[in-house]
């Protein structure tokens, strides 16, 4: 599950304008963990591995 929910994964080309998503590791380690860095408007910045 994701570590903040508020850090919505969807599909590509409909991200929220409240977030910028960016992939940081696209291929992942071998237990093909990802990892998210969600932005906010603001600062704050959100990472999400799954």
């Amino acid at each position: 599950m994701f570590e903040d929910p508020k850090c919505d994964v969807v599909p590509s080309g409909e991200a929220p304008p409240r977030f910028l998503i960016a992939l940081s590791n696209a291929m992942g380690p071998e237990d093909g963990t990802t990892e998210l860095v969600c932005q906010t408007e603001g600062t704050e910045e959100l990472k999400v591995k799954w």
